[in-house]
């Protein structure tokens, strides 16, 4: 991924490492409660516009984890992509700027 570099990373590049990552889960995991004391951990999501809870096993958290961590990877990636694909196309000089407003002159 990038660091806040001035050119961005060629979108090939940037497009492997999407390929190359692991599974991908969107959500967050949370403690889940009774008497005052931690009894489990749940996976919570929104999915169509509705909490989607699902209670996950003690063997399974830290993947569920990592799934999440590679879903945070995987929007830093895109929006990555997206800001190569912007100064590639913006930076082509036949663009013109479709403003009504008429350059000042000075």
């Amino acid at each position: 991924m990038q660091s806040n570099n001035l050119t961005p990373r060629p979108e090939q590049n940037i497009k492997n490492d999407i390929v190359s990552l692991g599974p991908v889960v969107e959500g967050k995991i949370c403690e889940r409660h009774k008497n005052g004391k931690i009894d489990g951990y749940r996976l919570q999501r929104y999915r169509d516009g509705r909490n989607d809870t699902r209670y996950l096993s003690q063997p399974n958290i830290q993947k569920v984890q990592a799934a999440i961590n590679e879903y945070s990877k995987l929007q830093a990636l895109v929006q990555e992509l997206v800001i190569a694909g912007e100064s590639q196309i913006l930076s082509n000089r036949n663009i013109t700027d479709n403003s009504k407003k008429k350059p000042t002159k000075r």
